[in-house]
């Protein structure tokens, strides 16, 4: 026990000697006399290169574990944020499949209506996707060129789509002129620009114009209209040219005053930031579907109504009706004889 105190008398002495000794070095190292002195600079110069070679390895040695625990620390993180990720893309996904599922059941049922009622079927639609490559903007015009046309399908009177990664994707405008390879597109904000839409909540239809400014106006809509400030404004697809239900814009301001008479005056922000767009989408109508063998089977053959017997019996003149009423008094006036005759017998 006492040779132990002994040890650890020694040792607490030893290092006691040696930080004295470091101390004393540093107290050297670090004097402003120092300097004057040509030995006491070179040794410190001396004891800060090899306190310099000293250290680097001992700092390399003590940061390599911390950085690479702070690497799998970082890797471990991403592997969870993956995990995390997959498990909602996984859910999503098969929300979407549900999704899917209904959409192609509700599709065959509207299909099945529209045979019922004899609807014509909508025609399909495919899609061409352009660059736009010019911009004749001004103060009296807002329209696009785009890199396709009659070589791709584009005709006059095609939808064009806006693409943008802020509000995804709403009605741009539409073809007014094409060539081999290019088109010209007319967008909502022309003074030329007339779209017929409906509001999606309501069912309120009304004429969206451009009056080329940032904001579109809604004409035609009555006082006392189902409207309000936020509501969704979508395609009506009266007149044929655009499908229905392309979102445009959403109602920003609605004014009634006496000057507007008996309509509202309203405000559409367009979906689409026609600054920013740089792709469009072009809706190429084709032939209507043809309605699926399965689709057609179901349908029960509607029962044939016989159309009217006409009658072919013609119609007597007069003539021919005195001279059948005068044989039908002398066959009356035989008769009459006949029985006279029998009885007197």
């Amino acid at each position: 026990m006492t040779a132990v105190i002994v040890l650890k008398q020694q040792s607490r002495q030893t290092v006691l000697a040696s930080l004295a000794l470091l101390a004393a070095l540093l107290l050297l190292t670090l004097s402003p006399t120092a300097g004057s002195n040509s030995f006491l600079g070179n040794g410190r110069d001396l004891l800060q290169e090899l306190a310099l070679d000293g250290i680097g390895p001992l700092l390399r040695l003590f940061q390599t574990p911390i950085a690479a625990s702070h690497s799998v620390y970082e890797r471990i993180q991403g592997w969870q944020r993956i995990e995390q990720e997959n498990h909602k893309l996984k859910l999503e996904l098969d929300r979407l499949r549900s999704l899917g599922v209904q959409a192609e059941e509700l599709s065959l049922e509207n299909q099945r209506l529209r045979l019922l009622l004899g609807m014509r079927p909508h025609a399909s639609v495919q899609e061409v996707v352009a660059r736009i490559i010019g911009n004749s903007s001004s103060a009296f015009a807002r329209s696009f060129l785009v890199d396709a046309g009659q070589e791709e399908g584009v005709a006059p009177d095609a939808t064009a789509l806006g693409i943008t990664a802020q509000s995804g994707g709403g009605l741009l405008g539409r073809v007014i002129q094409t060539s081999q390879h290019t088109a010209l597109i007319l967008t909502l904000p022309d003074f030329n620009s007339r779209v017929p839409v409906l509001i999606q909540r309501s069912r309120v239809r009304a004429i969206v114009s451009g009056r080329n400014k940032p904001l579109l106006e809604m004409e035609f809509v009555p006082k006392g209209s189902d409207i309000r400030v936020g509501d969704l404004v979508v395609t009506s697809g009266v007149g044929g040219v655009f499908p229905k239900g392309i979102p445009v814009g959403r109602i920003q301001a609605i004014a009634a005053t006496e000057e507007t008479g008996l309509f509202h005056l309203i405000s559409v922000q367009p979906v689409i930031d026609f600054d920013r767009v740089e792709e469009v989408r072009l809706l190429l109508q084709t032939e209507p579907d043809e309605v699926p063998n399965e689709v057609a089977e179901d349908q029960a053959t509607p029962p044939k109504i016989p159309a009217p017997k006409t009658s072919s019996q013609k119609i007597p003149t007069a003539e021919e009706r005195r001279r059948r009423d005068t044989s039908g008094q002398h066959g009356a006036n035989g008769h009459r004889t006949a029985d006279i005759q029998v009885t007197q017998r």
